[in-house]
């Protein structure tokens, strides 16, 4: 028994040394655990302040984005109106031409007309005074001179009536040469 009471005092020993290792152990872990729960605040805050930091910059990715859109239906909307007044200017360019051409036409019978009146004034009284409902016989010089006003004022009604252009609707443009 003696045998056995000599292992049983070192199997005692031998645990007590374990024991003793463990709670050795034990202590070295309980600080290392007291100062990881220590990290833990600070790395709270860390990591509390890139996720505010994550948040700001894809907000501001997001605005970018919606800034941009905006922009580009802005430059979609304008290119439109570009091109609206660039057709515009078009049609008026041509407008203007046609109208230029007619004036120079009218005046181009004007000038016909005041030299073929002037090479013989008892046509021009003739012709004014069938618009009128007259014999050509009953004219004077003054009926003449009544019918040369009338024509001036016959031509500059019609160059105000080809210079008067309707434009969209109601709206209307006085062009100036």
């Amino acid at each position: 028994m003696s045998t056995k009471c000599v292992g049983l005092e070192l199997a005692k020993v031998n645990v007590n040394e374990k024991q003793e290792l463990l709670k050795s152990s034990v202590a070295k872990l309980e600080q290392k655990v007291a100062a990881a729960k220590k990290k833990v605040p600070v790395a709270q805050k860390n990591l509390d302040a890139a996720q505010s930091t994550f948040d700001n910059v894809e907000q501001a990715v997001e605005d970018a984005e919606e800034e941009h859109q905006t922009a580009k239906d802005e430059l979609t909307e304008l290119k439109k109106r570009v091109l609206d007044t660039e057709r515009l200017n078009s049609e008026y360019t041509n407008q203007k031409d046609s109208m230029e051409r007619q004036l120079e036409s009218v005046n181009g019978l004007e000038e016909e007309s005041n030299s073929s009146s002037s090479s013989s004034s008892s046509s021009s009284s003739a012709v004014v005074g069938s618009k009128r409902g007259r014999s050509s016989s009953s004219f004077s010089s003054s009926s003449s001179t009544r019918g040369s006003k009338r024509q001036k004022n016959e031509k500059n009604e019609m160059m105000i009536h080809h210079r008067t252009m309707v434009v969209r609707g109601r709206k209307s443009i006085l062009f100036r040469f």
